[in-house]
């Protein structure tokens, strides 16, 4: 049984509780950042809760741990989410109230339980999973206030829907996932920025997690090494790139950008270098320069790098964000 349960504990106010302390200081933060944006853009009531012990019947917890903390409460519409993580049974749960059913259908929640978080869980990267999570859950959200409907034969593909709303899964060892370098097969450079681009579309389609392949950079295959990547990311950027086609490719000396209009911020640049062997994505120096709000837009982290030459017609604001 949770903790809080059993010792009538009171709550933490930042809808986080971690008594295993599981979390970094840095991971707690932006969860809780989060969390502070769907209530308040959103009206969304999010807990989260790590056990430190084992719950035996997690289905059950989670609802008595939502009813018991009245989750939602904090919302005018009593709408609430409920993220229950068990890491010693290796088990998880979403719990929501009946007022965002809609927004999470049992199609979404078997999404982001194994598409999401499984490859995190299973290289015992649990706080990273969390956050993985909770991010598609803030986007979830908002995509669902904006009309957009969650496509699960789109989005998932045939075969692979949850078993109900709230289904618990379980993670370990027996189903861990390979090693980049074992996943895939093996894509070279290619000859122009726009081969590399339908290149990497393919990549994504086919879930390759290879972080060795050859349209990456040098430096981009040691990044992807070190960085677990899920179907869901895959997933979510494809659809994205197949959505908009992009506005500019701009080229000088080795280097190249391939720019999306820039109100679609949601499609952040590709930074392209060209070798011996032809062109390939430096997504080592996109990590370093290029960030992503709260809302899924992007942004310039700083402007000293030198693919600045494919944003001369645009200026920036204060917190790096372009404008035409």
């Amino acid at each position: 049984m949770l903790l809080a349960m059993t010792c009538g504990c009171s709550t933490d106010p930042t809808g986080v509780h971690d008594p295993a302390g599981l979390l970094s200081a840095d991971q707690k933060s932006r969860i809780e950042q989060l969390h502070q944006v769907l209530l308040d853009e959103l009206d969304t009531d999010f807990s989260l809760v790590i056990s430190d012990s084992p719950v035996p019947e997690i289905d059950r917890d989670a609802a008595q741990w939502f009813n018991k903390h009245r989750v939602g409460r904090n919302s005018s519409k009593n709408k609430g989410v409920l993220l229950l993580v068990d890491p010693i049974q290796q088990q998880v749960r979403i719990e929501i109230s009946y007022s965002l059913e809609p927004v999470f259908p049992d199609s979404f929640v078997g999404y982001i339980q194994r598409r999401q978080m499984l490859p995190y869980f299973n290289t015992n990267q649990i706080g990273h999973g969390i956050e993985a999570a909770t991010e598609l859950l803030v986007a979830r959200v908002m995509n669902a206030t904006d009309g957009e409907s969650f496509d699960p034969i789109k989005e998932i593909g045939p075969g692979f829907l949850s078993g109900g709303a709230g289904a618990d899964i379980g993670y370990g060892t027996s189903d861990t996932l390979p090693r980049p370098a074992e996943t895939g097969k093996q894509v070279s450079a290619q000859p122009s920025p726009e081969a590399a681009l339908e290149a990497y579309k393919k990549i994504l389609a086919d879930h390759n997690k290879r972080a060795d392949l050859g349209l990456y950079s040098p430096e981009s295959r040691i990044f992807f090494s070190k960085w677990t990547v899920t179907d869901a990311q895959f997933d979510n950027v494809l659809q994205e790139l197949l959505s908009q086609e992009p506005e500019k490719i701009i080229i000088h000396d080795s280097r190249a950008v391939i720019r999306y209009p820039v109100m679609q911020r949601a499609l952040s640049p590709f930074l392209l270098i060209r070798s011996d062997e032809g062109w390939m994505f430096d997504f080592a120096t996109m990590n370093r320069v290029i960030g992503m709000n709260h809302k899924n837009q992007w942004h310039f982290l700083h402007q000293n790098h030198p693919y600045m030459f494919g944003f001369m017609d645009l200026h920036f604001d204060n917190n790096g964000f372009p404008f035409q």
